[in-house]
């Protein structure tokens, strides 16, 4: 079933689980993830083995680190309404 995250991840960001990818892909950002420290890799991190399909139409910032890090590779499209930030 595709995942919807909504609502607002601050200070922690949001991780999605490799062994959940089959139940929880594609996702969809129309929420807030934001992260403060560096204590994830990115503001919405994907997990292996599977790789992910985002579609941002919210905000995501990485701040210190990245917006988004997929480990298994995937892709992301980032609509109009979409902004991504964070250091690479």
């Amino acid at each position: 079933m595709p995942k919807t995250l909504s609502g607002t991840y601050t200070n922690s960001g949001y991780t999605l689980v490799g062994g959940s990818q089959g139940s929880l892909n594609p996702v969809t950002v129309t929420g807030i993830i934001s992260i403060g420290t560096a204590a994830t890799p990115a503001a919405l991190y994907g997990t292996a083995p599977g790789a992910w399909t985002i579609t941002n139409q919210g905000s995501i910032a990485g701040g210190t680190v990245s917006g988004i890090q997929l480990f298994a590779g995937g892709s992301v499209t980032n609509s109009q309404t979409g902004n991504v930030t964070g250091h690479f």
